[in-house]
C-alpha cells in the first residue's frame, strides 16, 4: 500500500483481498497453487462433543466483524468448515506435495536415499475443521 514494493503475483488460485489488483500465478500457469494454512487440531481420542465444541466456538469468533477485517488486512481468509472438511483439507495438501516431491530432484536430497520417509501408518488426531488460509 505504500509503493515500496511491487508484487508480481499471489499463489493462492484466487486473487488476495488483501492484493485485489495482484493477479495470481494460476492465470499464467493454470491450475498452480502453493498457499499456506493454519489449522487447529487435538490430541488423539478427544471425544467428539469437544471437537465439536471447540468447532463452534471458534467459528464464532471467526465470524465476529473485527476477526473478519484484522485476518483480511493481513491477508488471511477464515475457511472455517467441519473437522472432516478439515481432515480432506490436509489429506489433499499432503498427497498433492508428496507427488510433488517425489517428481522432483528434492526426494534425491533425503539422505541420498532417493525416498522420504512417511510413517508406515496412518496417525489419527482430531481435527477441529478450521483452517485459516494465507495467500
Amino acid at each position: 500500500q505504500a509503493g515500496k514494493f511491487r508484487p508480481l503475483a499471489v499463489t493462492s488460485l484466487e486473487r488476495s483481498s488483501a492484493l485485489p489488483n495482484v493477479p495470481t500465478v494460476a492465470q499464467s500457469v493454470p491450475g498452480y497453487e502453493a498457499g499456506s494454512f493454519l489449522g487447529i487440531a487435538g490430541p488423539a481420542g478427544m471425544p467428539g462433543a469437544i471437537v465439536e465444541r471447540v468447532n463452534r466456538e471458534v467459528r464464532r469468533v471467526l465470524a465476529l466483524p473485527d476477526v473478519s477485517r484484522r485476518f483480511a488486512e493481513w491477508g488471511g481468509t477464515p475457511s472455517p468448515g467441519s473437522p472432516e472438511e478439515m481432515r480432506h483439507h490436509v489429506e489433499g495438501e499432503i498427497a498433492k506435495w508428496k507427488r510433488l516431491v517425489e517428481a522432483t530432484w528434492v526426494a534425491g536430497l533425503y539422505q541420498g536415499t532417493g525416498r522420504i520417509p512417511l510413517p508406515e501408518k496412518k496417525v489419527k488426531i482430531p481435527i477441529f475443521g478450521i483452517y485459516l488460509a494465507w495467500n
